[in-house]
């Protein structure tokens, strides 16, 4: 229970050992487990302390090692054979540096052993996890299409075990962008329980026949991912439930135009991009924000936005567009 302290005794033949997990549930992911490592290097030692730990209700090892790291995760199963059966109950997938290589790791993103060790760490942990439910998957690393075959598997794993969240940022990566297996991710059955993406340095293809994973989205966050006009007339014809869409660095077409047969449920919308034309006619639109350099906006059906925010390189005027603002728009808040 969050607040309680579980004290731990072992007697073993090495001596007595004394392990308190206090605020477990409270702070974080606690290293108490790692902490035996270095008694388990002791001769006799470790099977007694793994027999002792273990007699506690399974409960309270899931517990415990939901909280881990991926990194001690991985440890602390391969070190254990009779805890790799237990169901991990983690909710959130977290592979990004930290979790993998611990915080005290000194890394070089682009360096390709650090690339492969990261790899082969998150694809040790997906083998040795026995969860049933994901909620979130979250990649951060700088990963590129090389390992496309591993991210994929990753992405499918989660998707099959009902994913609602996918957040992949690999924006610290010079190397070829990863492709989003949006063909793959159509195929799952499972695919509708995805309603959120986030995509940093990716390319995404869709195709008009295979777009059944997108018309279940609710929030979609492009970042450095290209996108034709094709691409974005797919995303405004097939988002059809989307509520919020963010698209920042993505090459985006001159003339950006959501017309009244798109997007019919979105309610916030930002962009970052260098356009020269936007035209918005989105009646449940509630929040717009703009980032980039001059721009021609056009608000003609808003009727419930209540907040703009529009940020212009120094030096340029957005007098024009307040003006359309005050016409179209009289219900903003202060």
């Amino acid at each position: 229970k969050p607040g309680k302290t579980i004290d731990i005794e072992l007697l073993c033949s090495g001596g007595e050992f004394h392990f308190s997990f206090s605020n477990l549930f409270m702070h974080g992911a606690p290293n108490a487990l790692m902490d035996l490592s270095c008694v388990f290097q002791k001769p006799g030692v470790k099977d007694q302390m793994v027999s002792h730990i273990s007699q506690l209700p399974d409960e309270i090892l899931c517990s415990i090692l939901s909280l881990l790291t991926v990194r001690d995760s991985v440890w602390t199963k391969s070190m254990v054979n009779q805890w790799r059966s237990l169901p991990d109950i983690r909710s959130s997938l977290e592979f990004d540096a930290c979790n993998v290589f611990g915080k005290e790791e000194k890394l070089c993103f682009g360096n390709k052993f650090h690339r492969s060790q990261f790899v082969s760490a998150v694809d040790k942990f997906m083998e040795l996890w026995r969860g049933t439910k994901v909620n979130r998957l979250n990649v951060d690393f700088a990963l590129g299409n090389e390992h496309a075959s591993h991210i994929d598997r990753w992405i499918l794993t989660a998707i099959r075990m009902g994913v609602e969240e996918v957040r992949l940022n690999f924006i610290h990566t010079d190397h070829e962008s990863y492709r989003f297996p949006s063909r793959l991710v159509d195929f799952e059955k499972y695919s509708s329980s995805l309603k959120s993406l986030c995509l940093r340095k990716c390319k995404l293809h869709l195709y008009p026949d295979c777009q059944i994973w997108l018309s279940h989205l609710t929030v979609l966050e492009l970042s450095c991912v290209p996108l034709n006009w094709f691409s974005v007339r797919f995303i405004l014809s097939g988002g059809l439930i989307l509520t919020s869409l963010t698209l920042s660095d993505c090459s985006l077409p001159r003339v950006f135009r959501i017309d009244g047969t798109q997007l019919h449920c979105l309610k916030k919308l930002a962009i970052k991009e260098k356009v020269m034309k936007i035209d918005l006619n989105c009646e449940n639109l509630e929040s717009f924000k703009y980032y980039g350099e001059s721009v021609d906006i056009t608000f003609i059906h808003v009727p419930i936005l209540r907040e703009v925010d529009i940020w212009l390189k120094f030096g340029l005027t957005a007098s024009g567009i307040f003006d359309n603002l005050m016409r179209n728009a009289p219900q903003l808040e202060a």
